[in-house]
Formats: C-alpha cells, structure tokens, sequence
C-alpha cells in the first residue's frame, strides 16, 4: 500500500509539473483586409492589421498570434505598435507586404517580449520600418525603402532590447542622421542576412552607420554588408560596445569624410573567417582576408525568400568560412556548407548530383536513373553514356525545377549495341545566370546547350546490355 501511494503521488506531482508547464491558451487573429480600418474589429467581421495588433495590445499578454496572407497591406493612418507578445506571420516576404505610405512603422513595445515577425516586406515607413524596445526575432523579413528624419531609417533596436535578425535583406532604406540600414542601442545579432544600399546622411557633421549604427553589442554571423553610404563609416559603425564579426564580408561601402569607407569607430572584434576589401574593420585573425574584393552579384532573386547577392565563380569568399559556427543553411534556405562553409549569405551552391543504376535492360536499351537537387536555381541534367569514361553520347537537357529538395530524374538509352558495357554519369548545372562551379574540387567544365556541367557528384556506372 505504501509503495502505490508513493507511486500515486509522484504521477500527481508529474501531472502538476505537466499542467504548470502548459501555456494558457493564445490567440490567432486571421487578417482578411489589406486597408485600414481602426476600431474594435477582428470578431466575426472584418479584420485589420492594425485592428488585430489592436487585439493584442488588449488581451491576455500571453502570446497570440496574427496572420497576414498574401498582399499588399496599406497602412496609411499611423505606426502600428505591439506592447504585448506576438507572432506576426506572412506568407513570405515576396507575398505579404506592409506598405506604410510614409505614414509610420511597424513597433514592438518593451512589454511585447519575445515576439517575432515572420516571412514580410515591410517597406516606405516614415519613421523607419521596424522598431524594436523589446524581445524580437525577424525571420525571412525584408526591410525596404524606409526613411527617418532621425536616426534607424530601416530598423531601430533601442536601449535595453534585443534583437536576432536571420535571413532577411536591409535594403534600399536612408537616415537623416545615423544609422540608415540598422541602428542598435541594445544587444543585436545578425545571421545570413543582406544590408545593402543604404544611406545615412553622406554630407552633414558626424553621420554615421550607412549599414550598421552600434553602440551596444552586435555579433554578425554569415552577413553581407555592401553598398552602404555615410558621411563616416559606410558600412558599419560602433560607438560603444563591441561588434563581432564572423564568416561576414564587408566591402565597397562608401563615406565621405573618412578613409575608413567600410568601417569606422571602436570596438570591432573578428571571430576569424571575415572578408574585407579594404582593411578598416579590425579583422586580425590569420582566417581573415583583408584588401581582397568578394566578387559579388547585384541584390536579386537568387531563390529563397529574400533577394541575395550572389558570390560569383572565382570569389575569395567561396570555401573560406569556418565550418564550426556555419549555419545550417544559408539565406535562401539552401544547406550549408557545400564542402566548407562561404563567407557571407549566400552559399555557393551547385546542383546536388546523384549517379543511380539501371534497369530494363534489353538488346537495345536500359533505362538509367539519379537524383538531382537544385539549390534553389533553376537547373537542367542531362545523362552522358558510351563504351568507355570518354562517353561521347548524352541525352536531351531536361529542367530539373529551381526547388530546394531532391527529384528523382531519369533516361530511356536505346541503339545501344548487345552484350557492351556502357558507362554512364549524371550531370546537372545551372540554365541562367553565372556560372558556379565547386571550387575545391577544380571540375571540369563543359558547354552543352548553354548547360554548364558540374562533375563534382557525379560518378561512372556501367552496365552490360543483354545479348
């Protein structure tokens, strides 16, 4: 009797420490109209954005959430604050996009911790775009063409708050002042993540921060910040604090008053595998590259839910990462690292190969098959065969799609001559945009159809067909 007490009273306890650890129960309101109409809403009728922050703001604190499906929300009245916690969720950043009109911007207040903003463009804020005095995480965000008659022209990290952007663009935003890509008061990391084409003020006194305004703590990991403009400090600046750097290349960014174009102020510290194409930024490591260009692509679409800049065939920033620290995967959601970590966003990555067997095997024939994965840019294979390693025969180029997953590919062979042993490999490569090949490896590299083949995954398979 003892013993089952004790049992019983120990499913009790494991029961109550169930119950206590379960949230209360959390919100979700259902955004259904792009204008915007204030007021109670959101119950049975139409619901706003700023209606359903409204919501928020007035019930429990414990965690609701608020969906926006694809669209253009026009926000025209003024910014839209959150005091208490939640999740905001587009449908992706090329979806859902929050347009202020020059009217306000998107805020998180110090009672919204944590909270986060997910898969949204938030663009044309007269305020900045995004402000944060809280706990808040943006993910897969784009933040654009905003502007201050202050400081933070894109996003505001104030006093005492945190901030975690990861696989976002900064882009495009301009500060009177300081600070026009993020400016950062609190404690901020940015991971695989694009600040490109921001300007603060290049022309008045002590502007500075194109890119980056720190005067708190700051820890940049796989970032790219380039084409950033400032009076001082182009690219980033610290006026306090320190700001680390990691596998993250800061280059061709421009000030006016200073030779330290990329960036100036104090304390810069790396944490190795930076790249620099001037040497302003206090990387000091021996994994370091100072005073040698990236060679990057322009700001676009190069897959995923965010534009990136593309590290271009023969780019100093491929296979130089440090693979402790890397990420799982890079801005654009592809798998990093492809042999060694890249420095910056983006992941030199071409499309994964996989030789497979045959079968059907006739007098004449056999069917050969694989698997191919893109890496998020469009991409063709095509099978190569014949009686030696020298093949000299290929099949037809076929799309394999732009996806991020495997696809089971296949080919018919027929003519083939009784009782040969043919060898054949599967070989796929990028049908746009510039050429990309595994540099570690030193492919070979062939031109077919306008494919550029890569032969890095790919392997010889024969097989005999029947007599």
């Amino acid at each position: 009797m003892t013993s089952s007490r004790a049992a019983l009273s120990i499913a009790l306890a494991l029961l109550a420490v169930c119950v206590a650890a379960t949230p209360a129960f959390a919100t979700t309101y259902d955004v259904n109209t792009t204008g915007d109409p204030a007021g109670s809403g959101c119950i049975g009728g139409i619901c706003s954005y700023r209606q359903a922050i409204s919501k928020v703001n007035s019930g429990s604190g414990t965690g609701d959430a608020v969906v926006l499906p694809a669209g253009t929300y026009s926000l025209t009245l003024s910014t839209v604050t959150a005091n208490k916690p939640v999740a905001v969720t587009g449908a992706g950043a090329r979806s859902t996009t929050i347009d202020f009109n020059g009217a306000g911007l998107v805020g998180f207040g110090a009672g919204s911790a944590p909270s986060s903003m997910t898969g949204i463009t938030v663009k044309r804020g007269s305020f900045g775009g995004v402000s944060n005095s809280g706990n808040l995480a943006l993910t897969d965000i784009t933040v654009r063409e905003n502007n201050s008659t202050s400081a933070a022209g894109g996003i505001d990290n104030g006093s005492g708050a945190t901030l975690t952007i990861d696989r976002s663009a900064v882009t495009g935003n301009r500060a009177d002042t300081i600070g026009a890509g993020v400016y950062s008061n609190g404690t901020l990391t940015i991971t695989n993540s694009t600040i490109v084409g921001n300007t603060a003020n290049v022309s008045g006194s002590n502007w500075y921060g194109g890119g980056l305004f720190s005067s708190g703590t700051a820890t940049l990991v796989n970032s790219t910040i380039t084409g950033n403009a400032a009076y001082g400090g182009g690219g980033v600046y610290v006026s306090g604090g320190t700001t680390s750097f990691k596998n993250t290349i800061v280059a061709g960014n421009t000030a006016t008053a200073t030779a330290d174009t990329n960036c100036f102020g104090s304390t810069f510290a790396s944490l190795g595998n930076n790249l620099e194409d001037a040497n302003t930024c206090g990387f000091d490591q021996s994994s370091d590259l100072r005073n040698a260009p990236p060679s990057l692509g322009p700001l676009t679409d190069n897959g995923g839910p965010t534009d990136t800049q593309a590290l271009l065939t023969g780019s100093l920033a491929i296979d130089h990462g440090a693979n402790s620290g890397c990420p799982a995967t890079d801005q654009r959601g592809a798998i990093r690292p492809q042999g060694v970590c890249d420095i910056g966003a983006y992941e030199y990555a071409p499309p994964g190969v996989t030789t497979g067997g045959s079968t059907g095997a006739t007098a004449y024939g056999a069917k050969i098959v694989g698997s191919v994965r893109p890496n998020l840019r469009a991409s063709s294979y095509h099978f190569e065969y014949g009686k030696t390693t020298a093949y000299g025969a290929s099949t037809a180029a076929v799309s394999a799609g732009a996806g991020n997953v495997s696809v089971d590919v296949d080919a018919t062979l027929a003519a083939l001559v009784p009782g040969s042993t043919y060898h054949y490999r599967l070989v796929a490569g990028k049908t746009r945009g510039s050429p990309i090949s595994p540099s570690s490896s030193s492919p070979s590299l062939m031109k077919l159809s306008e494919l550029t083949t890569y032969l890095k995954r790919s392997r010889s398979v024969a097989f005999v067909a029947m007599s």
